[in-house]
């Protein structure tokens, strides 16, 4: 098991990370989601032994990593800024890490033609846009053939086709080889279609972690149900809002938005629609997201982490 334990790493008076706990099952994708400012780029160095912690321990496949960064040689990282030395060229550049990593990049020519670089191998650094360079960042983390990527942010920067491929090499190594993926991003859309695992931190603790299918179902935002039919008036959407069991009515064209207090049926509501003289030709029930779980535990700024939060190391 790969994974950080009771992590706390402070900057001088700033605690950028409070007994942060989070696994990272072999084989899966893992998100971190946060607000600018949350910790996740901290995590992700503290992981790469690029930062070292007040307190806690880096796990790797079962033994604490203590000043002892070789296993870095299994990862993949794509960092979200990239400071490159300007004077090379993209093939020279990543030759040298290549050689810096003593690993062949066996998907050298795949992902630069994947990424669309081939054609701009000999062309400098210094004069390359910035999609451009996040494009790099993809190829210098994707063409070694290693267990596990670490990944910043990694479509930020990206245009929609580049974005689309680069979701669909991460799916595929992890479909095919077992790859382990962790990843950050202020994407909730992208990680509720790529991560089975996500962790949501804010200021330093981690609120929620697990599960991504789980964690959904806990989002305290009220059911919302929608009703398809006709005859829906201001004066059948003022009947429901009067009703004790529903917190909001919106109406738009022939649907009515019904937002739901907790435990409430939808079966009365269907028949008091049609007594009010309405028609109801469907009902749909709206799946919680994982935005709504996101909202509920960052915007909840005076709740404390929860039980769950696996902050096990004080700070």
């Amino acid at each position: 098991m790969i994974g950080l334990r009771g992590i706390c790493k402070a900057f001088g008076r700033y605690q950028a990370l409070r007994g942060v706990t989070i696994d990272f099952e072999p084989g899966k994708m893992t998100a971190l989601l946060g607000p600018n400012g949350s910790g996740k780029t901290t995590a992700i160095k503290t992981l790469l032994g690029l930062v070292r912690p007040n307190a806690g321990a880096v796990e790797w496949n079962g033994r604490h990593i203590n000043g002892d960064f070789a296993f870095r040689e299994e990862i993949g990282y794509m960092p979200q800024i990239a400071h490159f030395p300007e004077n090379l060229t993209i093939r020279e550049f990543l030759a040298m890490i290549g050689d810096i990593r003593r690993t062949r990049p066996v998907r050298y020519s795949g992902m630069m033609e994947r990424f669309e670089l081939a054609a701009l191998e000999a062309k400098p650094l210094k004069g390359l846009s910035g999609g451009t360079r996040q494009r790099v960042c993809a190829v210098m983390a994707l063409m070694f053939d290693v267990p596990m990527y670490i990944l910043d942010e990694p479509t930020a920067g990206l245009d929609p086709l580049a974005a689309a491929g680069f979701r669909d090499d991460l799916v595929e190594m992890v479909r095919r080889d077992g790859t382990t993926v962790f990843l950050t991003t202020h994407n909730l859309t992208e990680a509720e279609r790529l991560c089975q695992q996500v962790g949501v931190i804010r200021a330093g603790r981690l609120l929620a972690a697990g599960r991504t299918d789980e964690l959904r179902q806990r989002a305290r935002s009220q059911p919302l149900v929608s009703f398809v039919g006709r005859g829906f008036d201001e004066r059948v959407a003022a009947m429901l809002r009067a009703r004790p069991e529903v917190q909001g009515v919106r109406r738009l064209d022939s649907t009515l938005h019904v937002e739901l207090r907790a435990g409430a049926e939808t079966s009365p509501l269907v028949a008091a629609i049609v007594n009010a003289g309405a028609e109801v030709e469907e009902v749909r029930k709206a799946r919680a997201t994982l935005e709504d779980l996101f909202l509920d535990l960052v915007d909840d700024t005076n709740a404390a982490a929860p039980n769950d939060a696996r902050e096990t190391t004080p700070c």
